[in-house]
This record gives C-alpha cells, sequence and structure tokens, in this order.
C-alpha cells in the first residue's frame, strides 16, 4: 500500500485513474483469496470525499481462469456512478448522471473493445502470475525421524515422523515396519500451518524396539516424483544406550535427515 501527498493531480497508477480535489488519497493493489478457489485481483484508489475514482477488480472461481469476471466501477464522491461487468458486455448507471456516463461510454467502439481485451490482458494475465508463484507452486517436505524419548530395546517408545515446509497442503504419512504398513499404534496433528504458505505435520508410531527391524516413515506428496522414505535408525540407538548423550540429525540428502535422539 502507497500513501501519495496529492492536491489537484491526475494519478495514473497501473492504468488506474482518479482526479483528486482532496488533501490525501491512497493506491494500492490487493490481491484476495477466499474459498473455494476465489482469487479477487483488484486495483483500488481510494481517495478523499471530493474525488472521481476508477475501481477495477477480476473475480474467478474454480481451479481454472476461464470463468473469469472483470469488474469497473466508476466512483463519485464516494457513490456509485456507473459500473462496467464483462459478463453483460457494457457499463450500467445509476441516477441521472450515471445513466448518461454509461451511455456515453458505451457508445465508444474503443473502450468496450478495450474493456473486453482487458478480461485477458488484465485479469487472466495477473491471475497467472499470481497462481504461479502461489497456489500453483510445488514446495517438496523436509522429513526427519526421531525418538521422542529414551527407551531400550524391549520397552515400549514412540517415534515422531515430522514433516515440514511443504506445498500445496495435502500430504499423506505412512508408517512400515519391515516394509509393511502399520496403522495400529499410530497417530498425528493435522496439517498446521507456518504462516509462510508453507505447512507441517508430525506423526507418531508407539512401539516395543526389537534388534533388526526396519521402521520407516513414508511421505507421498504433489511435489515428489515418488514416495519418500526415512527409516528410523537402530544404531542411533545403541550409541544412545551407551552414552545417553544427544546425537545430531545424519543427513542423507536434501530433503530428509534420518535420525535425533535427546
Amino acid at each position: 500500500m502507497f500513501l501519495i501527498t496529492c492536491r489537484i493531480y491526475v494519478i495514473i497508477y497501473v492504468g488506474v485513474v482518479c482526479t483528486v480535489y482532496s488533501s490525501v488519497c491512497m493506491v494500492g493493489l490487493n490481491i484476495v483469496i477466499g474459498a473455494p478457489h476465489l482469487v479477487l485481483i483488484s486495483q483500488l484508489l481510494m481517495c478523499g470525499r471530493w474525488s472521481i475514482c476508477l475501481y477495477r477488480s477480476c473475480l474467478h472461481y474454480g481451479d481454472n481462469i476461464t470463468d473469469m469476471v472483470f469488474f469497473v466501477k466508476n466512483i463519485f464522491n464516494q457513490k456509485l456512478n456507473n459500473l462496467y461487468d464483462s459478463r453483460v458486455g457494457r457499463y450500467v448507471g445509476f441516477g441521472e448522471y450515471g445513466m448518461k456516463n454509461a451511455d456515453h461510454f458505451n457508445s465508444q467502439a474503443w473502450k468496450m473493445a478495450l474493456r473486453k481485451a482487458q478480461v485477458e490482458t488484465l485479469c487472466r494475465y495477473n491471475a497467472r502470475l499470481f497462481r504461479r508463484s502461489t497456489l500453483d507452486r510445488k514446495v517438496p517436505p523436509i522429513v526427519r525421524v526421531r525418538q521422542t524419548k529414551p527407551a531400550d530395546y524391549g520397552e515400549r517408545s514412540m517415534l515422531e515422523c515430522s514433516v515440514v515446509g511443504f506445498f500445496p497442503q495435502e500430504v499423506r504419512v505412512s508408517w512400515l515396519r519391515d516394509g509393511v504398513e502399520v496403522t495400529t499404534d499410530v497417530s498425528s496433528t493435522d496439517v498446521l500451518a507456518n504462516g509462510d504458505w508453507s505447512f507441517q505435520l508430525h506423526s507418531y508410531l508407539e512401539l516395543i524396539l526389537k534388534r533388526g527391524e526396519r521402521v520407516t516413515c513414508r511421505v507421498d506428496h504433489s511435489s515428489l516424483k515418488e514416495s519418500l522414505e526415512v527409516d528410523w535408525e537402530y544404531a542411533c540407538l545403541s550409541q544412545l544406550t551407551a552414552s545417553r548423550f544427544t546425537l545430531p540429525a545424519l543427513p542423507l540428502g536434501p530433503n530428509l535427515l534420518v535420525c535425533q535422539l535427546y
């Protein structure tokens, strides 16, 4: 959001025009996402009471942008004067002067052609750019498997599989024991938002530790070409039993860490 001081100026901002008769005006470009798959791209020039402002917005629902709707509102002294709706393909006026302005705009072939073209050049173009950097992007998860508290072989323990930093939100986490998926004694948090367009999830498996058994956390996500499997390493357990020291996680690649003990 930009704050601009202006006195009886004509301001042009990304195609938004405003004639201002007050001391202060604000220019902003807003992009809002709602549910489900609602994308609103709006350009708004907010001026003082005595002003003529142009407000343009693009709206669409669904997973694609073929149903894009383009609105242009002309506002005089904070009251709607006339409105262009791409679904109608013409201006509609409000009040005596609003209807006169609408008739004038509708009689201008170049303006009608411009508004029709802006559905593609302004709305769909910006929506594609926005989705490419937000909704359509893929970020693979970072996976870590650790033991939540010290336990020796034959004792009941709990393993935690932390899956963090992924986008989009949909993810599946499962546990394998010697290659066989298990569903008992398994719990999980909800998918949690990190506040930076990424998510995290933590899955837990209660088990009695057995020598030689392979325990694996498997993660399926749209950013991955195949399932990402991270094994719990019992070698770390023997070191823990002997020393009771905290051991760092062992990196095996850019997206996975094997074990970390307390």
